[in-house]
């Protein structure tokens, strides 16, 4: 039986459901300095804003890492990274939550890779009024928002596949890239045979149905563009986990470096994106460290 439309709406609902329980357990905004809804778009849209957190004084790196939240590109806000950005923030990095819209079968992934390119370039622009250092960005996403990373990672180094969507990046860089249980080969995604049509058109927009543009945003299909070190995760019950073995794959055969992080734990609470989802859990813990150490060494300081 493949999902279909009601299927995914349960799917949205439990989400939803499961990330209003994780809030509880998180610390307070108010615990760190911060900006937020900065409407980078100007339109006023929620989902073209995003927030700016700052580590204590005492702690402060001058590191800045960026996030872009997961949720199968139909679920979720920046806000529900928050717990996760908190990590960083008790490490000493500054942290930045983008925001794109779900889709729902009005838009597509083209057009939320639009936005969150909208918002580095404002966040590029105006670094240094935000009090940030745009020459130690560190580029994260769970999931989707793996997809988004590595992509935009991609269209930050190659300006020939940025502007075949119409994305300017006005200069920005990385210092690196750690994507968490992504999705890598968005063409396998798309062609899954475990959803019906008219799922896929909510979850990937009309796109799903045209080969170039597929390509055009897989970021497979452009990884020779991505050269910054790159941190990749992922764990026994991570239902992606194909992605980022194949990701491991490419990068041993094209002889790049490669920090993959794999939990062997059979535990169903380490599943697809736990450290995100589930910060408390050891394995995430020592995930985040990994990601954590994976950055400090590849800053620009």
């Amino acid at each position: 039986m493949k999902i279909g439309t009601t299927t995914m709406k349960l799917i949205v609902k439990w989400m939803g459901k499961a990330d209003h329980k994780r809030r509880k357990t998180w610390p307070s905004i108010d615990a760190y300095r911060h900006q937020l809804d900065i409407d980078a778009l100007g339109d006023q849209n929620f989902f073209h804003q995003f927030d700016v957190f700052y580590a204590d004084e005492s702690k402060r790196n001058g590191n800045v890492v960026i996030d872009i939240h997961g949720g199968a590109y139909i679920y979720g806000d920046r806000k529900n990274n928050f717990g996760f950005a908190s990590v960083f923030l008790d490490r000493g990095f500054d942290v930045v939550l983008l925001d794109y819209e779900p889709n729902d079968g009005s838009r597509d992934c083209i057009s939320q890779i639009q936005t969150l390119a909208a918002e580095l370039a404002y966040l590029q622009s105006h670094a240094e009024e935000l009090g940030l250092d745009s020459s130690r960005f560190h580029l994260t996403g769970d999931s989707a928002g793996g997809h988004f990373a590595l992509f935009l990672a991609e269209c930050a180094q190659n300006l020939e596949i940025s502007s075949q969507i119409g994305v300017h990046l006005n200069g920005i860089s990385f210092s690196s890239i750690a994507a968490i249980c992504p999705v890598y080969d968005f063409h396998r995604s798309v062609h899954t045979p475990l959803m019906n049509d008219k799922a896929k058109a909510v979850m990937f927009g009309s796109i799903y149905q045209d080969e170039a543009k597929v390509a055009l945003i897989d970021p497979r299909v452009h990884r020779s563009a991505l050269t910054q070190p790159l941190f990749v995760s992922t764990c026994r019950n991570d239902f992606l986990i194909e992605e980022s073995r194949s990701i491991k794959e490419d990068w041993e055969k094209d002889g790049k470096p490669l920090e993959f992080v794999f939990v062997d734990n059979k535990s169903q609470k380490v599943g697809h994106v736990h450290n995100v989802t589930d910060i408390g859990l050891s394995d995430s813990v020592r995930v985040n460290e990994a990601i954590i150490s994976f950055f400090q060494k590849h800053s620009n300081n």
